[in-house]
C-alpha cells in the first residue's frame, strides 16, 4: 500500500474539518476555499486567537487568516470567511473610511459571496445570525 503525502491544500482542509467540526461540510468548504483562492488571496487557520481578520501588505500578499480556536458554531467558520473575503472585494482603506463602515461593506459583500453558493440557502437564518452578532460587537463599541 503506497502511502500519499497531502499537499498544503488537503492539509488546509483537514485542519479546517477536524478542528472546526466541519466534516460534515467537507465539500461544501473544500468548494468555498478553491473559489476564493482562485481569485488571488490566500487562506489559513490559526488558533493564536478567537478573531479572524484579512491581512493586505505589499511585500506579502493578501491573505485571510480564520479563526479556529474555540469554533461554537461550525458554520460561522463559512460566515466569517465570506465576511473576510468581503474585506478583500472591499478594496484599500480609504483615509474617510470609518470602521463601522468597512465592516457593514464586508457583510455586503459577503451576502453577495452567500448568494453565489445556493446549497448553503438552508442556512440563511445561521449566517443572519452571525453577520448580526459580528456586526453588533462593532456598533456596541463604536456607536457606543
Amino acid at each position: 500500500m503506497a502511502f500519499k503525502i497531502k499537499d498544503r491544500r488537503e492539509q488546509r482542509i483537514d485542519e479546517f474539518c477536524a478542528k472546526a467540526r466541519m466534516e460534515s461540510h467537507r465539500e461544501i468548504l473544500t468548494q468555498i476555499l478553491d473559489d476564493l483562492t482562485a481569485q488571488g488571496v490566500t487562506i489559513s487557520a490559526r488558533e493564536d486567537v478567537e478573531f479572524s481578520n484579512y491581512e493586505a501588505y505589499p511585500e506579502q500578499g493578501k491573505h485571510i487568516r480564520i479563526s479556529l480556536k474555540n469554533v461554537k458554531i461550525p458554520l460561522d467558520v463559512i460566515w466569517i470567511l465570506f465576511h473576510e473575503f468581503g474585506h478583500f472585494q472591499s478594496g484599500d482603506i480609504k483615509s474617510t473610511d470609518t470602521v463601522i463602515g468597512r465592516e457593514e461593506l464586508a457583510w455586503n459583500y459577503a451576502d453577495a459571496t452567500f448568494k453565489t453558493y445556493p446549497e448553503l440557502n438552508d442556512e440563511l437564518e445561521s449566517y443572519e445570525t452571525c453577520k448580526l452578532r459580528c456586526l453588533s460587537t462593532y456598533y456596541k463599541k463604536y456607536k457606543g
